[in-house]
This record gives C-alpha cells, sequence and structure tokens, in this order.
C-alpha cells in the first residue's frame, strides 16, 4: 500500500483502484516504467547499424551532442526537484547510449582524439556541476526550459540533411520508432504525473520531430540500396 499513489487509498486505507482518477494514475506509472525498459534498448540498433557499416556519413554528429545536452539538463533538473524515476527515468539510459554513438561516430570519422575527449569529457563536468546543488533553482528553470530548443536543434540538421539527400539509410528505423512511440507516451505520463508545461512542450515537440524522422527513414531508409 505505501508504495501506491494517494489516489488510490480511500480514507479509512483501504485499496481504491477505480477512484479519485487511481486508474489513469497507475496507468500512467506502468506506462512510464515501460518507457524506461524500453529506452534501455532503444538506441541499439543505431549502435549496431555504425558497427556493421563502420561509416558515419550521413548522420548528423550535432543531433546526438545536442540531444545528450537535452538528456543530461531533463534528468539533473528532475532529480532537483524529486520527481519520481518513472517520469525521466528514460533520459538517463538514452544519455549513456548516446556517448556510445557519439564514440563510435568519432570513431569512423576523426577518430577519438584529444577535441572528442574534451567535448565527452565536458558533459560529465556539466553533469557534476548541475548535481552539486550550486545551481540556483531560477536558473536550472531556464535551462529545462532550453531543453525545448536544444531538442529542436538536435533532430533539424539530421532532418534536413535527410530531406536534402533523399537518404535516410545510415539511420535504425527502429530506433526513431521507439523514438516517437516513446514520446507520445511520455506526453500522457506528464500531462498525469507533473503540473509541468516546460517539461510537457519538450515532449510534445519531441514526439512531432521524431515523428518526422520516422517518416524520412521510412521514405528514404534505401535510398543507397537503391542508388546501387
Amino acid at each position: 500500500m505505501e508504495y501506491l499513489p494517494g489516489e488510490c487509498v480511500s480514507s479509512d486505507g483501504t485499496l481504491d483502484l477505480f477512484g479519485n482518477g487511481c486508474t489513469g494514475l497507475l496507468v500512467s506509472k506502468l506506462l512510464g516504467f515501460l518507457i524506461i525498459l524500453g529506452s534501455l534498448i532503444v538506441k541499439v540498433p543505431q549502435i549496431l547499424k555504425l558497427t556493421k557499416l563502420k561509416s558515419a556519413d550521413g548522420i548528423s554528429m550535432a543531433m546526438f551532442q545536442l540531444e545528450l545536452s537535452g538528456y543530461l539538463i531533463n534528468a539533473c533538473y528532475s532529480i532537483s526537484l524529486g520527481y519520481p524515476f518513472s517520469t525521466y527515468g528514460e533520459t538517463v539510459f538514452l544519455a549513456i547510449q548516446n556517448i556510445i554513438i557519439m564514440l563510435l561516430l568519432y570513431k569512423y570519422s576523426t577518430g577519438v582524439n584529444l577535441k572528442a575527449q574534451l567535448i565527452l569529457g565536458g558533459y560529465f563536468v556539466f553533469t557534476g556541476v548541475l548535481l552539486s546543488g550550486v545551481v540556483p533553482s531560477d536558473v536550472f528553470s531556464y535551462l529545462q526550459a532550453s531543453t525545448i530548443a536544444i531538442f529542436s536543434m538536435s533532430k533539424l540538421p539530421q532532418i534536413y540533411q535527410s530531406f536534402v539527400t533523399k537518404d535516410a539509410s545510415q539511420l535504425a528505423i527502429v530506433t526513431f520508432l521507439l523514438n516517437f512511440v516513446g514520446s507520445l507516451a511520455r506526453v500522457f505520463t506528464t500531462m498525469k504525473e507533473l503540473d509541468d508545461i516546460i517539461v510537457l512542450s519538450g515532449f510534445i515537440l519531441g514526439a512531432v520531430l521524431n515523428g518526422i524522422l520516422t517518416l524520412e527513414i521510412i521514405l528514404w531508409g534505401g535510398s543507397k540500396e537503391k542508388k546501387e
């Protein structure tokens, strides 16, 4: 009983699953944990595709760099406010997978040189500062609000590149389809569990942009094979 939301327990301490909005909240909690479980492998198809092709051609490094910044800010912001792990947990695992993808992109382009090491090291320092407690709450709110722009800018270069070249063969459709579905589900869980328009707006925008990328992969995912 102690692990159930307050809306699921009546005033006399008995279980009440169908009153006071409990059902919707339980569905939201379940969706949240399913999103987190899915996030453990959501970018694995892209990682496997990169290791198979051994090429960074056609993939925007900026997309993954900006995404990583957004994931770190979102996770640290949620931690600082004491939000339930079920409302943000996937950002932690997505950040880890983004770091792996960035390492592969560096490996297959410029190599993991000093510049790449400094960039990746900067993310760890940035995370440490955010979690240290020295960042004022109003600054944290501005940072979280900035993730709306960050996630927009992260997707737009790849959307533009795929549109211009009519080639999305380097992108793994499973990864972006799961991102799209996960974003839609996260919109629902945020509406149910949080009263935070900044976080909600970010997830709505993420769903739209992930949907566009998924559509591009459907349309042009086999372009390279067709040309050959």
